[in-house]
């Protein structure tokens, strides 16, 4: 779906005195942050990926400049860096893609199919950033239209029912009308 970022429950308007090229990039970063998985994210792939033609100390540096700038934006406690790598922190920053691969993943024997298709219907919106064409962004598109395409079916059609309900369907259907590429 689109990408907003909402701080207090507020659209933020991404106009805080920095060229638009400045804006991109915080964008960018962030995006490719979520897109990575939002926890453990080595930095120097964050460099590969928006700075491909800087050697390393100035990769790096254009890295901490945009982070500084970034956390400026959401935060100083959002993005944490351990090790070499960058973490979203999860009780700061809710992210509905992250949210739902976690949901998924950890989705045990379906509790009941129409609160789990509910749930999905909530946090899936369409397509992963569909207007961004980088690999980077339509890998974890795919890994996510991948995940709720599987357990679509599963909900449909746990063997606690012979016959799949009304409100299952309807949020089946909200689901799928989301990501036409959706195959379930």
């Amino acid at each position: 779906g689109d990408f907003d970022i909402l701080i207090d429950n507020q659209s933020t308007p991404l106009h805080f005195n920095k060229s638009k090229r400045q804006q991109q990039k915080l964008l960018l970063m962030l995006k490719v942050i979520i897109a990575s998985g939002g926890k453990d994210v080595r930095i120097n792939d964050i460099c590969d990926i928006l700075w491909p033609e800087a050697e390393g100390d100035t990769a790096v540096s254009a890295f901490t400049t945009t982070l500084a700038r970034l956390r400026k934006l959401m935060g100083q406690d959002t993005l944490h860096i351990s090790n070499g790598r960058i973490s979203i922190d999860s009780r700061r920053c809710w992210v509905d893609a992250l949210v739902l691969e976690i949901y998924i993943d950890n989705i045990k024997p379906i509790g009941t199919a129409i609160e789990t298709l509910e749930i999905i219907a909530r946090l899936y919106h369409g397509p992963f950033l569909k207007d961004d064409d980088e690999n980077w962004a339509e890998t974890y598109r795919d890994s996510l239209r991948k995940k709720v395409s599987q357990v679509i079916p599963q909900c449909l059609y746990s063997s606690d029912r012979k016959r799949i309900s009304r409100k299952a369907k309807y949020f089946a259907t909200q689901i799928e009308r989301s990501d036409n590429k959706l195959q379930f």
